[in-house]
């Protein structure tokens, strides 16, 4: 019998409260047991990694002295699963849920296409559907392959925020995965590195997949994977917390600069910030316009914005 290719599971987290203990709940269900599961803990303060230890124990926890950002503790928990040859690395956020066949159907897609170097599932959030007599929670699609349009970072996603169609359950290259869900080939990460420690977060899973594609790898959605993300953008956008466009737009800083010369760079950031902030007017989201705008102008004059300590959540 052919031994089925083994899997790292890696979760950073930070303040993860319930959601860490659901994702990892989700997880044990798999039909596809990882050969390890590591949590990379930011500095968390809210309990939620003592509450996993004492609930999953064949879990690996690995806990930072201070938030090193998203892409540091993939890197980590990654650099890990390297170590221990394991085939594939499956990086996976706190407050994703898995369907129980996701696992195994990345890994047969992975299995079919060899230049695959890295594949994604289609994702769902559940958003409250108001109707006159009532409210019903129904699945609106939040991700299932994103493209590149004129501006780089400005994805299109087919689909996005419509009631998910099970019937378009067909694998697709894509141009973009997002980090929340992304099953890595060994092989292509030996190859072209780890996420870039210049983001702390944000951009870094698409600089991943630019840097995947130009040595000669692919990029895949299966559509027929499944996962659950707790909160959509829009969500967050509603709450706008100024912390968080600063993370975003020095991100998109970083990513221009360091893909495009100096000028091209910073007209395609000046102008990706202006057509966000035009998309967050029509939904009339004024606070996230004016914290955006704050943070491009922190940026322009070379103001450092922190990064969220452990009493906020990430």
């Amino acid at each position: 019998m052919t031994e089925r290719p083994s899997i790292c599971v890696v979760i950073p987290s930070f303040q993860g409260g319930d959601s860490l203990l659901e994702c990892l709940g989700t997880l044990a269900k798999s039909s596809y047991p990882p050969q390890c599961t590591i949590v990379i803990d930011n500095a968390s303060t809210d309990g939620s990694v003592e509450a996993a230890m004492q609930i999953f124990a064949n879990v690996e926890f690995y806990v930072n002295d201070e938030n090193e950002g998203f892409g540091a503790a993939c890197n980590r928990g990654m650099q890990i699963g390297l170590d221990r040859d394991v085939d594939y690395i499956f990086l996976l956020n706190q407050d994703a849920l898995l369907e129980v066949e996701t696992l195994e159907s990345l890994v047969s897609l992975a299995q079919r296409i060899p230049k695959a170097g890295a594949l994604g599932p289609k994702t769902l959030c559940l958003a409250m559907s108001h109707t006159s007599s009532s409210s019903v929670r129904t699945p609106k699609l939040h991700y299932n392959g994103a493209y590149r349009t004129w501006l780089p970072l400005w994805q299109r996603i087919p689909g996005y925020g419509k009631p998910d169609n099970p019937s378009d359950n067909q694998p697709r290259q894509v141009d973009y995965l997002w980090g929340h869900a992304m099953l890595l080939r060994s092989d292509a990460l030996r190859e072209v590195g780890l996420f870039d420690p210049g983001f702390f977060m944000y951009c870094e899973d698409l600089d991943l997949c630019l840097r995947l594609q130009r040595a000669g790898w692919q990029t895949w959605c299966d559509s027929a994977a499944l996962t659950w993300h707790g909160l959509d953008d829009e969500a967050k956008q509603e709450k706008s917390e100024p912390w968080r466009w600063y993370l975003k737009q020095s991100s998109s800083h970083y990513f221009y600069h360091k893909t495009y010369r100096p000028w091209h760079a910073q007209v395609l950031w000046l102008l990706t910030a202006l057509r966000e902030s035009i998309s967050l007017a029509r939904h009339r989201q004024w606070k996230s316009v004016c914290d955006l705008f704050g943070a491009v102008w922190k940026i322009l004059i070379g103001v450092r914005v922190p990064p969220p300590k452990a009493k906020e959540r990430r």
